[in-house]
């Protein structure tokens, strides 16, 4: 089937976007009651000088999911205790995470410090708002792929409609109706939102067509772009925060980053006055600097998708079912944040559409703590009754009309498959069968090659579906100018990282089944493949986020050097 219309021209830059300040709360302390260095009060950490000045003062929000920052008892150090995110208060920078925190503006008056924490709202300029009259049509698919339409034009995004991802890890809970792969052969542009395989899934996309405009975000790294490329597809990166259009589409677009330091993005679409926003996987996404009065928000909700805590093997079963809830938790109050923040008239659970399907990963799928579609209907309707709930698993297209009234139906049609075991069989058989022949000294080169450096020894075991060890490791000392690696049997690797007492370097030990290994490995794709498809387990020392680590091998160290886009003269 071809596109509905033709993409060839492409979307080009038409504006863009505008934040306005709102004052979301004033604060006020006397500054009697503060003390030198740094204090926590209210919603914010305070600094004062030795001799009681105020230095700065910034929010508690934590960058990565939202959550409040508490002080050290030495008052020099907050951390996150959704997942231990660590922030130094020295330099405002985050020790095993991503990112700095910015100083709020404040005042001191009369003996007291004031200050304000402040919400932006973010506007399209007038001159790129024009009237719209032809309904938006929007098909929920499968898990985050969604498929909007308007005069004619078909936008799709983040297509996972068949097989599995993450080596396996991931299946469909809902499958796709038997015309989704249909209506992606037909769409006018596809949008992958960042280079995760249930977002940018290599199996589907080759139901893509050769003349569709491929849009991805214009992250820093590239990794989207590299990913994208490695599937054999020319991808188009767009500038964050700023209005693209096309001149085939009566609706514009915009893609929004992340706040959490990882590569995820948003994407928001214009159509006159009516606005819908797909958040994807995104985390405090653009900061929280989000528009008002949105027709439709699609926001992921069941978190359990990130292989913490179940995966790492610092805590014993319990102390991960306690983490897990507080994640899912977390994840249930961006939620509220998010509503409250854009204020939809419709709001949408989406992204959270998967389980495990192999008999190995009893453990998961028993102790995986997410959160239901009926616990965000119950958390929707508690911050705003007048938002309309929408549960895709039983209406699953939407019309927005040109007066914003928006209706609702399912459509009638059978799924394309059922996922079971003459469905996950061939796929388990065929990663087998890939990895013949796969030998740890394949990491040596792998691993010498990656250009990464960090104060950090990784101790890498290929093992067999019981996450026992089989065969040979390596042991990557990062901490030199180059990488410095060594093959070794899998007891003197488990021997030194299990008797490696506190030091200057950290230790992180990862057991990776050996099928998923060697396709990450011979593949060059993410690391967070394994993690997040639950085919490892890791331990760490100290127990904290190696960020670093997980950045580099997921969105930087991929593809191979002919999909990596010169970023001059782009």
């Amino acid at each position: 089937m071809t596109p509905l219309s033709s993409p060839r021209t492409g979307f080009r830059v038409a504006g863009l976007l505008e934040a306005t300040p709102e004052t979301v709360s004033e604060h006020r302390v006397a500054l009697a009651e503060l003390r030198p260095g740094v204090n926590a009060h209210e919603d914010a950490f305070v600094k004062l000088g030795a001799d009681g000045t105020p230095e700065w003062v910034i929010s508690r929000g934590c960058a990565h999911a939202g959550g409040r920052l508490e002080l050290e008892p030495d008052r020099r150090s907050a951390v996150c205790p959704l997942h231990g995110w660590c922030l130094d208060l020295d330099g405002l920078r985050y020790t095993n995470g991503l990112g700095t925190k910015q100083p709020v503006p404040f005042e001191v008056e009369g003996g007291e410090l004031r200050y304000r924490l402040e919400r932006h709202r973010l506007e399209r300029p007038d001159a790129l708002r024009t009237p719209v009259s032809e309904p938006i049509e929007v098909r929920f698919l499968a898990h985050a792929c969604v498929a909007i339409e308007c005069g004619g034009f078909r936008l799709v995004t983040d297509p996972w409609l068949i097989g599995p991802c993450f080596t396996t890890g991931w299946w469909h809970l809902h499958p796709p109706k038997n015309d989704a792969l249909e209506l992606l052969a037909g769409a006018n542009a596809v949008f992958l939102s960042h280079n995760h395989p249930d977002h940018t899934h290599l199996e589907t996309l080759a139901h893509v067509s050769p003349d569709v405009e491929i849009l991805v975000p214009d992250f820093e790294s590239r990794s989207a772009e590299v990913s994208a490329r490695a599937l054999g597809l020319s991808p188009h990166a767009l500038a964050f925060n700023t209005v693209f259009s096309h001149p085939d589409a009566p609706f514009s677009i915009a893609v929004l980053l992340a706040g959490s330091g990882r590569d995820d993005s948003g994407l928001l679409i214009f159509a006159g006055d009516r606005k819908i926003l797909l958040a994807a996987d995104s985390r405090a996404l653009n900061h929280f600097v989000l528009p008002h009065d949105v027709d439709v928000v699609f926001d992921s909700f069941a978190g359990g998708a990130s292989g913490y805590p179940l995966c790492f093997e610092n805590y014993d079963l319990e102390e991960r079912r306690v983490i897990s809830r507080r994640h899912a938790d977390a994840v249930r109050h961006h939620v509220e944040r998010v509503v409250e923040t854009t204020r939809p008239r419709a709001f949408v659970p989406y992204a959270g559409y998967f389980r495990v399907a192999r008999a190995e990963d009893s453990l998961i799928g028993d102790h995986n703590v997410s959160n239901s579609v009926e616990e965000i209907a119950e958390t929707v309707a508690a911050v705003a009754p007048e938002t309309r709930f929408i549960d895709p698993r039983h209406d699953d297209r939407i019309r927005i009309a040109a007066d914003r009234s928006i209706t609702v139906d399912r459509v009638d049609a059978p799924a394309l498959y059922t996922v079971g075991p003459d469905y996950v069989a061939p796929y388990v058989r065929a990663l087998e069968e890939e990895a013949a022949g796969f030998h740890a000294d394949e990491l040596v080169g792998y691993f010498e090659h990656s250009e990464f450096q960090d104060d950090l020894i990784l101790y890498v075991l290929p093992t067999d579906q019981s996450f026992v060890p089989q065969g040979e490791g390596v042991r990557v000392d990062f901490s030199g100018p180059k990488p410095v690696v060594e093959l070794r049997a899998p007891d003197a690797l488990q021997a030194e990282y299990q008797s490696a007492e506190p030091g200057p370097l950290r230790r992180l030990e990862i057991r990776a089944r050996r099928e998923p290994l060697a396709h990450v490995v011979r593949e060059q794709l993410a690391w967070e493949e394994l993690s997040i498809g639950f085919q490892c387990r890791v331990h760490r020392k100290p127990d904290l986020y190696n960020a670093h680590f997980w950045f580099h091998f997921t969105n930087r160290y991929i593809g191979s050097l002919r999909d990596r886009p010169e970023r001059e003269g782009r």
